[in-house]
């Protein structure tokens, strides 16, 4: 008996409820959204000096693992241009960040970029950028050597 007093009080309680929303205020038929096209801009890459910066302020090289060290040499891969650039890019971090450990940092990282353009299976979960990025020695060397001159 308990059962049915509490479930005819719910459902009056409900159909109280119910009486008080106003029903034709909302729309009957609504218009379905408008469909969105197919993602097309590519992710636009960062200012390799934008990079270091965050590099300089974020990036503990003695603290960070190889995933980590992995994860920023491939932005900074990314974010290469050519070697001008860079050792530019990199003379105005050093300026702006004196106190950072940019030596470690770079050396760490070069080691990391060296692993992510040799190809190898990294053991990483995801399908790492290194397989799509087609780095080589050559420009993991041309980066790294342009910022070592430009922290010097």
């Amino acid at each position: 008996m308990k059962k049915i007093l509490l479930i005819l009080l719910t459902a009056r309680l409900l159909a109280a409820a119910l009486g008080s929303v106003n029903l034709s205020a909302l729309p009957e038929n609504a218009e379905t959204p408008p469909e969105l096209p197919a993602e097309t801009v590519e992710r636009e890459n960062p200012e390799l000096g934008d990079v270091l910066d965050r590099i300089a302020r974020e990036y503990d090289p003695d603290a960070a693992g190889s995933v980590g060290a992995i994860r920023w040499a491939e932005k900074l891969l990314e974010a290469y241009t050519d070697s001008a650039s860079a050792e530019e890019a990199a003379r105005r971090c050093r300026e702006t960040y004196p106190e950072a450990d940019l030596a470690g940092a770079i050396a760490r990282l070069r080691t990391a970029a060296e692993a992510l353009a040799s190809g190898q299976d990294l053991g990483l979960v995801r399908d790492p950028a290194h397989r799509r990025g087609g780095w080589t020695a050559d420009t993991v060397s041309e980066l790294f050597d342009a910022l070592e001159r430009g922290i010097e």
